[in-house]
């Protein structure tokens, strides 16, 4: 998203851009009292005054530390009192997690709760437990084996970015192109 927002700027030199990252609710929140023109979010927006398109597909992936003890292939009963480190309340990512553990009656150990994927990822390469994030911000510590992927038997945590703003907005030129920008990262990652 960084790059987008970089070759936006570049070809619009006039226009402001400011970046905002928070959990879904929060940015529901902000979209509702205008503070912000568009977002992109993980999570299930519940206010009927916002418009929303999917736009950009993405998979949660369970993750550990190199060398933390748990087989590669796992049963979801298996995470049953493991650490995680997970993000806050009103994250979309915490959401869909945590409903697939108690649909299945698994419970988990929350040992850190954070609002940074930084942190949790800094965390979980600490061996300081486990988490599910988005493939998109761990590729590269996968590829390079600083952290490694567990399979969940079973298990498909697929799920869909969403374009969000409100009914009302009013899409100017380069707003238009910017959200052109994000449709085509979709078509880049194929």
């Amino acid at each position: 998203m960084g790059e987008l927002v970089s070759r936006f700027e570049k070809g619009h030199p006039l226009v402001s851009v400011e970046v905002y990252v928070d959990n879904t609710e929060t940015i529901e929140e902000m979209l509702s009292q205008s503070r912000l023109d568009v977002a992109l979010v993980e999570g299930v927006v519940h206010t009927p005054s916002l418009q929303t398109e999917q736009v950009l597909s993405d998979s949660l992936v369970l993750v550990a530390a190199k060398d933390f003890p748990l087989d590669s292939e796992i049963a979801i009963t298996d995470l049953e009192g493991l650490p995680f480190i997970l993000r806050e309340k009103g994250s979309g990512t915490r959401a869909l997690f945590v409903t697939l553990l108690e649909k299945v009656g698994v419970t988990i150990r929350e040992k850190w709760i954070c609002h940074s994927s930084d942190a949790i990822l800094s965390a979980v390469r600490s061996a300081q437990g486990l988490t599910v994030i988005s493939r998109r911000l761990v590729s590269d510590d996968l590829g390079t084996g600083l952290l490694r992927e567990i399979q969940i038997r079973g298990v498909s945590l697929g799920r869909m970015f969403s374009l969000v703003w409100h009914k009302d907005k009013f899409f100017t030129p380069p707003l238009e192109q910017f959200v052109e920008g994000v449709k085509l990262l979709q078509e880049n990652d194929a």
